[in-house]
């Protein structure tokens, strides 16, 4: 049995297209469109972005399309809410894999943990609101 995890994966087009990244997307491509995930554990921001950035995560799945697709905007025209959602579901499961073995099972709750304060969106807006208050000027 290897210890190296699958890819996840998901469909463009009828095409399976696998979700693989290593340190050269992690610290140029990804860090370019905003998303630093050598930042994953210094607080929610990256977390974040996967998970309710879509303007970044758009950019990250189009990376992944741009090989079967015929221009940018023709691979938006199409792309239907539920499949960025799965799109970002696969790319956080590589982020899993991505990470160090022993931080994998801290990474994992951290998904859970935001997906449960998401159903409260009221509590975000509330500690969101008292941050900014606090916030010396």
């Amino acid at each position: 049995m290897s210890d190296t995890p699958i890819s996840p994966s998901f469909k463009y087009n009828g095409t399976e297209i696998s979700i693989e990244f290593g340190y050269k997307e992690v610290m140029g491509e990804f860090k370019k469109k905003g998303l630093d995930l050598f930042a994953l554990f210094e607080g929610d921001e990256t977390i974040m972005t996967i998970m309710a950035n879509d303007r970044v995560m758009l950019q990250i799945w189009y990376h992944y399309v741009s090989p079967y697709a015929q221009s940018e905007e023709a691979a938006i025209e199409n792309l239907k809410p539920h499949e960025l959602h799965s799109f970002k579901e696969a790319f956080w499961q590589q982020v899993i894999n991505f990470t160090q073995p022993q931080m994998r099972p801290l990474a994992v709750e951290m998904w859970k943990k935001l997906k449960e304060r998401l159903k409260s969106p009221e509590k975000i807006l509330k500690d969101s609101s008292s941050d900014s208050s606090e916030k010396p000027e």
